[in-house]
Formats: C-alpha cells, structure tokens, sequence
C-alpha cells in the first residue's frame, strides 16, 4: 500500500485563504507577544516600534492574501499545505514563549518576508524561504 500523497501547499484559493488566516493568528500572537514583553520591563521604544509596524505589515499582507487569494495561489510547491500550516502553529507557539524583543524581531521577519513573497511566479523563492521557516514534509 502506498503513501498518501499530499497536496502542494498554496495550489488553490482555498490553501491561501487557510494560509491568511494562521497568518491573521500569528499577528493576534505577535500582538500579544509584544504586549507581554514590553509590559514585564522598559524596552527598547524603537524595537519596540519597529515590531508594531511589522505586526503592520503582516496584518496588511494577510488581508491582501485574504480579499485575492485566487490571484495568490501557486503551483510548483516542493511542500504540503499540512506542512506549511503545522510549522506556522509552531512558530506561533516560539512566539508565545519568546522572551525577548529581539527573538520577536528574528521570527517576524522571517514571517513577513514569507508572505510577501507569495506571488504568481515566485515558487522558487517562496520555496526557499519555506525551507528557512523550517517548513518539513515528513
């Protein structure tokens, strides 16, 4: 008996809708994140900031993904949606147990940089930074 197959991750609007919303879900930890953080000590106002507009960023690029997901869908993916969709519950969970700013700063960068990069025609840069987010098929 054979493997199942899996299907490649962002191959319909559907994939893309689900993506924006884990998306939407790591902003909402993000924010959250931030709050924590700088609640427990005085922080760094610029960093600070600078995590706020990226929370920005995310947020603006998750609802474009969200209102055209059709025009955002991709084919030529070297992993699953199941993939993708796990390891972004894991980073949202590093992110709910970071205890620095600057460990903030690493993942969300990682993460914007992703979403920005879903575009017709960038599967190999969008394949790439899969790889860099940790996203794994088993």
């Amino acid at each position: 008996m054979t493997a199942p197959q899996c299907r490649p991750a962002l191959a319909t609007s559907d994939d893309v809708v689900a993506l924006s919303t884990v998306l939407s879900q790591l902003a909402d930890k993000l924010h959250e994140t931030l709050r924590r953080l700088t609640a427990e000590r005085s922080s760094d106002t610029t960093i600070t900031y600078a995590l706020l507009t990226e929370e920005y960023a995310l947020r603006a690029r998750t609802n474009i993904l969200q209102n055209d997901a059709g025009r955002h869908a991709l084919s030529d993916l070297d992993f699953s949606q199941d993939a993708l969709i796990e390891t972004l519950e894991a980073i949202e969970a590093r992110l709910g147990t970071a205890s620095s700013l600057e460990v903030v700063q690493s993942i969300v960068s990682d993460l914007v940089t992703f979403a920005a990069a879903i575009c017709p025609g960038k599967a190999k840069i969008v394949n790439f930074l899969a790889q860099e987010i940790g996203v794994r098929d088993v």
